[in-house]
């Protein structure tokens, strides 16, 4: 899919940042899950 605007073609990506935001709380979650915490609640030092 492209855009034209004044005779230049431009590339559009569709992305679905919500997505990608889930997916990467949920993989911390997962590893806070099975390792503990990856960081410390009172951050680090």
């Amino acid at each position: 899919m492209t855009l034209n605007r004044n005779g230049i073609e431009i590339p559009v990506v569709e992305t679905s940042p919500q997505r990608a935001v889930e997916a990467i709380s949920l993989t911390r979650d997962l590893i806070a899950t099975i390792k503990g915490p990856v960081i410390p609640e009172d951050g680090p030092e």
